[in-house]
């Protein structure tokens, strides 16, 4: 049996010249040789990992009572140059011969065991199932269709309209990527946005986004007498990345539009991870002369008391409360609320996923500003767009 484990714990602090979570690790080290046999190997594979070979283990039953021992091992405190410190862990579990009969692969398998289990939250375990390997395999084939998508262009944006519930008038337009594949088609964002996030790649697929939005945009609203604002994602990657303010500046002079044209859309979560960090880059992209919008809000963690924090213009109702607004009057109370603390703070508000006239009557009535969905217009190509501006405006 092959475990490979990971603890969960803050960054390394120093003491004069002794590394706190280094002297930790080694005492993590030493419970963990204490509790196995003489027989059963724990190496550290570097960072805060370890790998545990333990043999003549039958049974998956023997496989978990052996698991769970060291996980409460490790849960007591350490007392680490005369401090309390408290550690969790995660633990990934293959074994042999079922799992694998050779040892990179049986190691391979614990780590795909032991990312599951750290999605499961602190001290879990968790046994290889060969679909966690047929789903890494997947993963890696869409990573690297992506990053060739990138290069050859085979990505678009396609833009949803959105609309006024007071006149009824064309007020925007989001920009959403799609992509498809020359070999599987259309593929969903729903597959390849989360690929991109953990990868890495959803930075240049923003950056190539940002431009092209901007690029179709001036396309298609020259010679228009009212101009529908832009609406750009920005994920939580790119907005706490380094140079999100000069690139948004550099594609604005680029290409000569005008910065209040363009709303950038951040999610409350994205806010909420550094929130000092989060405000000064805000006030940056407000210098510019960008609107800000809070997208999928009421999914997070923040409060209303952030709406006046943060320099904002618009907050979006997440999809999840329009859905529930017509049959869950807390839904709707809800909604209300968000709507009428928003207006006090002369923010606009946006509802997403409206599909029924049930749902936008409601919004109407409880005085929301802007819809966007599909009882107006799914996400189209720009050549549609071309169309519908030019019935619209």
């Amino acid at each position: 049996m092959v475990l490979r484990f990971s603890h969960h714990k803050g960054g390394p602090t120093y003491w004069g010249r002794i590394n706190t979570g280094d002297l930790l690790l080694q005492e993590a080290a030493g419970r963990l040789k204490e509790s196995l046999r003489e027989i059963d190997v724990v190496s550290r594979l570097g960072g805060d990992e370890f790998l545990i070979l333990v043999e003549k283990v039958h049974s998956q039953t023997d496989a978990a009572r052996i698991a769970q021992k060291l996980l409460m091992v490790l849960d007591s405190p350490f007392n680490i140059n005369g401090r309390q410190l408290t550690i969790s862990a995660s633990i990934g579990i293959s074994m042999f011969p079922d799992d694998a009969k050779t040892a990179s692969i049986l190691i391979q398998h614990a780590d795909m065991a032991m990312y599951k289990a750290k999605e499961r939250g602190k001290n879990y375990y968790y046994f290889f199932k060969q679909e966690l390997s047929d789903r890494a395999t997947q993963r890696f084939q869409v990573e690297s269709d992506l990053r060739h998508a990138i290069q050859d262009k085979q990505l678009v944006v396609f833009y949803q309209p959105q609309y006024s519930l007071s006149n009824g008038r064309l007020t925007g337009l989001e920009a959403l990527s799609r992509w498809t594949h020359p070999e599987r088609g259309t593929i969903s964002p729903d597959e390849f946005i989360p690929v991109a996030e953990e990868s890495g790649l959803i930075i240049p697929l923003t950056e190539w986004m940002i431009e092209q939005a901007i690029i179709d945009w001036k396309d298609l609203v020259t010679n228009l007498k009212s101009i529908p604002q832009l609406s750009i994602n920005i994920s939580s990657h790119c907005f706490h990345m380094h140079g999100l303010v000069s690139l948004v500046k550099e594609l604005i002079d680029r290409h000569d539009i005008v910065a209040s044209h363009l709303e950038l859309e951040i999610t409350e979560t994205s806010l909420m991870q550094n929130a000092d960090r989060a405000f000064n880059i805000l006030v940056d992209l407000k210098k510019l002369g960008v609107h800000i919008a809070i997208d999928d809000f009421g999914t997070g963690y923040s409060s209303l008391s952030y709406l006046q924090k943060f320099p904002i213009d618009t907050v979006k109702i997440d999809r999840s409360f329009v859905k529930e607004i017509v049959h869950q009057p807390d839904v709707a109370t809800m909604v209300s609320a968000i709507i009428r603390m928003c207006h006090t703070l002369g923010l606009d508000v946006i509802s997403e996923g409206v599909e029924s006239i049930s749902q936008m009557a409601m919004l109407t009535e409880q005085g929301c500003d802007i819809v966007q969905g599909y009882i107006y217009s799914q996400p189209i190509p720009p050549e549609k767009v071309t169309i519908l501006l030019q019935r619209e405006m």
